[in-house]
C-alpha cells in the first residue's frame, strides 16, 4: 500500500501474509507499490523497479514476516539484500523498515533461552544486542 506524507514522502507497506508460494513473496512487493504491472521475478528487475520506478523519497515497510515459513524466509533474505544495497547506494531517498514485533519477540525468547542454559549473561546479552540490530536492519531473517 502507498501513501504520501505531507512532507512528500511515500511510504509503501509491503504485507507479506498472504504468502504461500515464492512468487507470492515478488506479489507482496508489487501489490505493496501498488505497480500496475508484475515487478520482475529477479533481484535485477526488483532493483530497477527500487531505483527507477517508485516514488522517492520513500520509506519501505515489511510487515508480517513472522508469517513466512522457513523456506521462504530463506528466499527473502536475497531479496531484503537488494532492499537494503539500495537504502545503503541512496540513503536520502530510500529507507527500509521491518515492522514485525511478534517476530522480534520469539527471536529475544530464543536468546532468553539460550541465557539460562549457557548461564554466560553478558556474553548472550552481546549476542542478544548483535540480532536486534541484525533484525532491524533486515539481515538476520534465518
Amino acid at each position: 500500500m502507498e501513501t504520501k506524507t505531507a512532507e512528500g514522502k511515500f511510504i509503501y507497506t509491503i504485507d507479506f501474509q498472504p504468502v504461500k508460494y515464492y512468487r507470492d513473496l515478488y506479489k507482496c512487493i508489487n501489490d505493496g507499490f501498488e505497480l500496475t504491472g508484475m515487478v520482475g521475478e529477479n533481484l535485477d528487475a526488483l532493483w530497477d523497479t527500487l531505483t527507477g520506478f517508485i516514488g522517492w523519497p520513500c520509506e519501505i515497510r515489511f510487515t508480517n514476516l513472522s508469517t513466512l515459513n522457513k523456506q521462504r524466509r530463506e528466499e527473502l533474505q536475497d531479496i531484503l539484500l537488494v532492499f537494503k544495497q539500495a537504502e545503503k547506494t541512496y540513503p536520502e531517498n530510500i529507507r527500509v523498515l521491518l515492522e514485525d514485533e511478534s517476530y522480534l519477540q520469539g527471536a529475544y525468547e530464543y536468546i532468553i533461552k539460550l541465557a539460562v542454559a549457557n548461564d554466560d549473561v553478558w556474553k548472550i546479552m552481546k549476542e542478544a544486542n548483535h540480532l536486534h540490530e541484525a533484525l532491524k536492519s533486515g539481515l538476520g531473517l534465518s
